[in-house]
């Protein structure tokens, strides 16, 4: 709500000084943490640095539809940037449903 009265504001601002509208890009940023398998199974006994790997990936789209819709307001970003998605299963599973959930259906790697 308060994204989109600042939106007016700066409408309104832009129509009295006769310029172009001032546009927004938003960009969602998360750090899914899918370090690859052979770094999972050397450190297991002593640390397992990423846990779980498909079951998050499984969650992380329901987890970034609830965030975007308290944050933004149901707004979807203009460009979202997932980091350290290292494994290879787990990063299609997470990809599939961010696809199937949040219709984020361009990539790139």
């Amino acid at each position: 709500k308060a994204l989109r009265r600042e939106t007016l504001e700066m409408e309104r601002r832009s129509a009295r000084l006769n310029r172009p509208l001032a546009t927004s890009f938003s960009v969602l940023v998360y750090n899914v943490w899918l370090l690859p398998t052979p770094l999972t199974i050397a450190t297991i006994p002593v640390f397992e640095p990423s846990p779980h790997k498909v079951a998050r990936a499984k969650l992380i789209p329901q987890a970034l539809r609830s965030a975007i819709d308290s944050l933004l307001g149901g707004d979807m970003p203009d460009a979202a940037l997932l980091c350290a998605s290292f494994c290879k299963k787990s990063a299609a599973i997470l990809k599939a449903g961010l696809k199937r959930d949040l219709g984020l259906h361009f990539e790139t790697v």
